[in-house]
């Protein structure tokens, strides 16, 4: 996945699901209500299945964990021109490079300001954002995954207890 497909929010955010565009985030949780299940008849097979599920949320955390790095690294270069851009540092080559018009006049502590509220800047942020909630919840799925082999083995030695077998 390179840089172009990353900034293009609309299409990477969002996963086309039976031609209905639903946001990443609710595609995994989808998912992830699905996973969550298991048969209280059949716990060794939902014990088997927890390293398949374990590779496929760790996909989903590396792609977007290294997606906010691509975009970690392209914020500071989007701030670092539009620092120079509201400082009147770019010559007419860069403007037209850059799809600029010269900017008026800013006052040396507003330009700060002017960087960090730049449009540009502010979707990067928003895109960056959202693969944080994205690992964010990668996070939690993979925590529930480790707990669950605990979870599975207490119910099967209850079902044991209550059986008599123990």
């Amino acid at each position: 996945m390179d840089l172009g497909d990353i900034l293009d929010a609309p299409n990477h955010l969002f996963m086309n699901i039976m031609g209905v565009k639903k946001p990443i985030l609710d595609q995994i949780l989808d998912e992830w209500e699905i996973d969550a299940k298991w048969d209280p008849d059949e716990p060794g097979k939902a014990m088997a299945h927890i390293p398949n599920l374990h590779a496929k949320y760790l996909r989903y955390l590396r792609r977007h964990k290294a997606n906010i790095r691509i975009l970690e690294q392209q914020i500071i270069k989007e701030r670092r021109l539009k620092f120079d851009y509201y400082n009147g540092r770019l010559d007419k080559e860069q403007l037209e490079k850059f799809g600029l018009t010269p900017f008026k006049f800013v006052l040396k502590q507003e330009v700060k300001e002017y960087v960090e509220s730049d449009d540009k800047v502010l979707e990067l942020n928003a895109i960056k954002a959202s693969h944080e909630q994205i690992v964010e919840l990668c996070e939690s799925i993979m925590k529930e995954l480790g707990n669950r082999t605990w979870q599975l083995s207490g119910y099967m030695k209850w079902q044991q207890f209550c059986k008599g077998t123990i």
